[in-house]
This record gives C-alpha cells, sequence and structure tokens, in this order.
C-alpha cells in the first residue's frame, strides 16, 4: 500500500516504462541501481524488461528489508 509519486529514472531506457515512477522510487531509496561498466561507471540503462537472476534478487530483497 505504497503511493509512488510520479517520478522520472535517470535511466535511459525506463524514462517511459509503464512502471518508471516505481523504478524512479526504488533508486531514490537507493534499493535499485543501473548496469556499471567495467571500470564501475553507470552506463544509464537498468533494463526494466529482463528478468532478475538470484544475486540481484537477493540484494533487491535485501535492501528493501532494511529499509522496514
Amino acid at each position: 500500500d505504497v503511493e509512488v509519486s510520479a517520478g522520472n529514472p535517470p535511466f535511459g531506457d525506463s524514462k517511459n516504462h509503464r512502471y518508471k515512477n516505481d523504478i524512479a522510487y526504488a533508486y531514490a531509496l537507493e534499493i535499485v541501481s543501473g548496469d556499471t561498466n567495467a571500470d564501475g561507471s553507470e552506463k544509464g540503462t537498468f533494463r526494466p524488461d529482463e528478468n532478475l537472476n538470484r544475486a540481484a534478487l537477493a540484494k533487491i530483497a535485501t535492501l528493501a528489508i532494511e529499509l522496514l
């Protein structure tokens, strides 16, 4: 029952996504981050329609639980 205000994620591939507000909210809470290059710099992509692997899901769940 969390209301998410309108937001604009910093990822180019998510700006028009149907869950863009949720992505922006999760990013603002530092629950999710975008893809990174080999040197650690951000690529500016999020890939919102790709499947998550187990490690990514575990990280997101852990960070979200810490906010409770």
